[in-house]
């Protein structure tokens, strides 16, 4: 069984390039090194790195990538003007993500503003010394914030196509949900952002193997 699997996708056209917006079912601990990124943004409580059991700091925990640890010597430390820091580059054996952005904004705010937040933060590494061009990330706030899981969805895509319209240069987000009982609900909020905005889709859904083998090229996916 593959470990995410592509439900669907809103591609972005601006100045003669594409940006992708994709949405996953799967375990985004185990992406697979065809669907590997640069950054994987994780959301957390101010200075608050517990491993819990529904969270994805507990699931990084659990294959061997601590938080608390990657907090205790943080790459680059914006929380004071972004809310965010960075980790340094993550080795660890069957991992395709090369780093971490942790997300805490030191007070919550309506879900509009920190699907906002989340891609201002994501601006200063887009274009910087090593730029990041493909980035994953859960539903954020949606897990032990408790924030509504698909109204998060919906002000994460409309915050990427507003985003991407403007020409962040950042080739591909990519949302995963870890449960299969939300593909439904999920698929429905998707579908109407994006007959909402007048954006175009893909090929019906499909599972991360299933693209990987129609895709020659993404062989040379990048690698962690």
């Amino acid at each position: 069984m593959p470990t995410v699997r592509l439900i669907d996708e809103i591609v972005i056209e601006h100045q003669g390039a594409q940006r992708r917006i994709q949405l996953f079912i799967g375990d985004l601990t185990a992406l697979p090194a065809s669907e590997a990124v640069d950054l994987l943004v994780v959301s957390a409580f101010p200075g608050s790195y517990k491993p819990t059991r529904t969270s994805l700091i507990g699931a990084l925990d659990a294959v061997g990538v601590s938080v608390h640890h990657l907090a205790s010597d943080k790459a680059v430390d914006l929380r004071k003007v972004s809310s965010c820091w960075l980790s340094h580059e993550i080795r660890v054996p069957g991992i395709h993500f090369k780093r971490i952005l942790c997300f805490e904004p030191e007070r919550p705010g309506r879900a509009p503003e920190l699907a906002g937040d989340i891609f201002r933060s994501l601006i200063p590494f887009a274009a910087g010394p090593a730029p990041v061009s493909k980035v994953a990330m859960p539903i954020v706030a949606a897990g032990d914030q408790g924030e509504s899981r698909e109204v998060m969805l919906s002000c994460i895509i409309r915050a990427a196509i507003q985003w991407f319209s403007i020409g962040m240069p950042i080739e591909c987000i990519k949302i995963v949900d870890r449960d299969p009982a939300h593909e439904s609900a999920l698929k429905a909020v998707f579908d109407r952002v994006r007959r909402e905005s007048g954006r175009r889709g893909s090929c019906p859904a499909r599972s991360a193997r299933t693209r990987r083998a129609r895709s020659p090229a993404s062989a040379a996916a990048p690698k962690a």
